[in-house]
């Protein structure tokens, strides 16, 4: 966690800043999820626009369990990345990553930095696999983490519902940290981005 901040400079010049979540960022968390756009917010986990739920995301902040990195532009949340982690039981060596980027800073690499930023953490901690899930809707998504590295191991049928009750097939994906390591560096050299400072 020492690494943090570090200023990215994304393949079109600007500049975004990482750094993890603190409680003090409870109002730019609501604003962020607020601009999502509604088809993205229907498939979250959460109603990210209840100040509730944010609320209770930053007072219950736990880097052991839940390892949330935020992108941030000229003081502005645009990118939301957290890496889940069990602690004990048969699962502890499996790590879930979840990611919302802002509409105008998607395609620009961000959504890589921000992975590669999480499966540092992972295999930091020892984590040997990473999974996510996504909705059938999600299909750009899909194509990018296959891109990445990552395999649907599993497709089930209307096992979703979406806040508005609408049913989706849930994608499973799945890789190797060891697996995914080298091909995510090589992904982040061939996108122009670069890391200009990182504070200690």
């Amino acid at each position: 966690m020492h690494e943090y901040p570090k200023f990215i400079q994304l393949k079109n010049r600007e500049q975004v800043m990482l750094r993890l979540m603190v409680p003090e960022d409870e109002e730019k968390l609501l604003e962020f999820f607020k601009k999502i756009p509604k088809d993205d917010r229907l498939v979250l986990r959460d109603d990210t626009t209840d100040p509730a739920v944010i609320k209770r995301w930053v007072n219950e902040i736990d880097y052991d369990k839940v390892f949330p990195v935020i992108a941030e532009h000229k003081g502005r949340i645009v990118g939301d990345a957290t890496l889940h982690m069990k602690r004990f039981g048969w699962q502890r060596h499996i790590g879930e990553i979840r990611i919302v980027i802002a509409k105008e800073f998607r395609g620009k690499g961000l959504g890589k930095v921000m992975i590669h930023e999480l499966l540092n953490k992972a295999s930091g901690c020892g984590l040997q696999h990473i999974q996510l899930s996504l909705v059938e809707t999600q299909a750009r998504e899909v194509k990018s983490f296959e891109r990445m590295g990552f395999n649907k191991v599993a497709t089930l049928p209307k096992y979703v519902m979406d806040v508005t009750g609408n049913e989706h097939d849930l994608i499973i994906m799945t890789t190797r940290v060891s697996d995914i390591w080298k091909k995510m560096e090589e992904l982040i050299q061939s996108t122009e981005i670069d890391i200009i400072r990182g504070v200690q």
